[in-house]
C-alpha cells in the first residue's frame, strides 16, 4: 500500500472513492452528488490552514483517502476530514493501518500532539472505530460529534 501526500485534491481519486451519495454525505454533508470538485477546491484552498490530501493506493487503484486541515493560527489544531476506504476493501483492518500512518504524519511532519475530527452521528462504524482508536468525545455540533485524540500516547511500530 503506497501513500501519496499532496496539498491539492486529485478530483479523479475523489470521484473513484465516493461512488455513491450515502458515502459522500457521511463525509461531507454539504457536498453535491455527483461530485462537484469546486466544492472540494474551496475547502482545501484556505489561508487560515495548511491542507493535505493523503491517498493510499494499490498500484494504480486508490484504496483510501483522508484530508488533513492544519490550522496555522487560531485554533492551532489539526483536523482529520473526508476519510473513506474503497467499499471493496472495507472490513479488512485497513482503517487502523491508515490511521496509524496519519498519526505518524501529524506528529512527525506537522509537529502536533493532538488530532481532531467531526464524525456524523449516523456513521456508527466510523464513530466506533475512532473510539476504539482512543479518540474522546468533546461535544456535539450540528455537523456531528467532535472528537480528539492525544497523539503523545501513540507508539509507532515499523
Amino acid at each position: 500500500m503506497k501513500l501519496e501526500i499532496s496539498n491539492q485534491f486529485n478530483s479523479e481519486i475523489i470521484k473513484k472513492l465516493y461512488r455513491n451519495e450515502h458515502d459522500l454525505k457521511l463525509a461531507f454533508p454539504k457536498a453535491s452528488y455527483p461530485i462537484n470538485i469546486d466544492e472540494w477546491t474551496d475547502w482545501i484552498i484556505k489561508k487560515e490552514s495548511e491542507n493535505f490530501s493523503l491517498t493510499w493506493s494499490n498500484g494504480n487503484s486508490p484504496l483510501a483517502h483522508i484530508a488533513i486541515k492544519n490550522y496555522i493560527e487560531k485554533p492551532g489544531i489539526v483536523y482529520l476530514c473526508f476519510f473513506i476506504v474503497d467499499p471493496e476493501f472495507r472490513g479488512k483492518k485497513l482503517s487502523r493501518k491508515i490511521l496509524e500512518s496519519v498519526y505518524h504524519f501529524v506528529v512527525n511532519e506537522l509537529k502536533k500532539k493532538e488530532l481532531w475530527l467531526v464524525v456524523d452521528s449516523r456513521n456508527k462504524k466510523a464513530f466506533n472505530l475512532y473510539k476504539s482508536e482512543g479518540f474522546k468525545v468533546i461535544d456535539n455540533r450540528p455537523a456531528g460529534v467532535r472528537m480528539k485524540k492525544d497523539l503523545r500516547k501513540v507508539r509507532f511500530f515499523s
